[in-house]
């Protein structure tokens, strides 16, 4: 398990306050006017993406590291060092070869507790799995068999 600091586990969102509730009020609008806020979307979906490409090639190292930290609460620092501590491998599988994508955040759905970094086959076998240990021993098991 990942912390932050002491008594900080990662996963948890950081916020401003000011941000939060304008967030909450903008929830609150669109689940209220559900047929306007589905047309303003679509009226304005090619500039808001465009906005978002252009931001994401002028920046890629820093849309990372929001992301990491909007999701995961980790820093570049941190995730790099984390991969660092498996020895640049998958936490599972071992292998040094990220697959055809990219290495992904291993995390708990229910808490937000990231536990390592994994390749692109080893994340898609546990999200088959729903993150289930039961059927993965069964599987497991199955194999060991057959």
């Amino acid at each position: 398990m990942w912390r932050a600091s002491p008594g900080r586990i990662f996963g948890a969102t950081r916020v401003a306050p000011k941000q939060q509730k304008q967030r909450e009020a903008a929830r609150r609008w669109r689940e209220k006017n559900p047929d306007y806020a589905r047309q303003y979307d679509l009226k304005h979906r090619e500039r808001r993406l465009a906005k978002q490409r252009a931001r994401r090639a002028a920046n890629p190292r820093n849309t990372r590291a929001e992301g990491l930290l909007r999701r995961y609460g980790l820093t570049v620092a941190a995730w790099d060092a984390m991969l660092a501590g498996q020895n640049h491998s998958c936490a599972i599988c071992k292998t040094v070869q990220s697959g055809k994508r990219r290495w992904h955040t291993d995390h708990d759905h229910r808490s937000g507790i990231v536990r390592g970094i994994l390749c692109d086959l080893c994340n898609k076998m546990l999200g088959q799995a729903k993150d289930d240990a039961v059927r993965l021993r069964a599987a497991a098991n199955y194999l060991e068999r057959n």
